[in-house]
């Protein structure tokens, strides 16, 4: 199979770079990811989500939706997540499952956060009610 690659576009100077696509781990509003030795590299790209998602879908590359036995019509709110400590959650965005860790309040009980850990443990990210709003969480359809 010949490598396929794309061009895209340097954020800051706007210089041109081409990208094999088998080395992209993930991509974003932000820019792309790419693998790397010996760590994962990021490239701030001018161009957006779905420009890039078109580009990698015309080099005949497959872009899949989600998990269909995910409930990504109703985004999870920070009352549901209290009540799921120890459950997975998806992340759209990025595109990982996480497990609710625990919630984090402020002293003053003005700011409450849900922390959630990678599957291997790891403490990752801190959402309130406005990260929750701009980067939704979803869970698994739930059996009836």
């Amino acid at each position: 199979m010949y490598p396929k690659f794309i061009e895209l576009h340097d954020k800051g100077a706007g210089d041109l770079f081409g990208i094999n696509i088998n080395r992209i781990v993930s991509f974003g509003k932000e820019g792309v990811i790419l693998t790397g030795i010996p760590t994962d590299i990021a490239l701030a790209t001018a161009e957006s989500y779905d420009e890039i998602k078109q580009l990698i879908r015309d080099t005949g590359s497959l872009i899949h939706r989600a998990d269909p036995r995910l409930d990504e019509t109703h985004p999870l709110t920070m009352a549901d997540l209290k009540e799921m400590i120890g459950e997975p959650v998806w992340n759209s965005n990025n595109g990982f499952w996480y497990l609710v860790n625990s919630i984090q309040t402020d002293p003053d009980g003005s700011n409450e956060k849900i922390i959630l850990r990678t599957t291997k443990g790891r403490i990752e990210l801190l959402f309130d009610e406005d990260d929750l709003i701009r980067f939704p969480l979803y869970r698994m359809r739930r059996e009836r």
